[in-house]
């Protein structure tokens, strides 16, 4: 789980996010998965420990 969640995922997505340019993707894709994210946390269940958060705060995500 924190192989996947916090290690390589994690920075895959920092790569696409703030990496080399030829690698980065672009504005509109990260702000459009960022509001995927962010709409879909409304509809996850409060068991759950920690709710989808966008792509802004990939630092702080966690790993349950």
């Amino acid at each position: 789980m924190h192989l996947v969640c916090l290690g390589v995922v994690r920075k895959l997505i920092c790569l696409w996010i703030g990496g080399l340019l030829k690698t980065r993707l672009p504005s509109t894709v990260i702000n459009t998965v960022s509001q995927c994210l962010a709409s879909v946390r409304k509809h996850i269940l409060d068991e759950f420990a920690h709710k989808p958060r966008s792509l802004s705060e990939v630092k702080m995500w966690k790993a349950t």
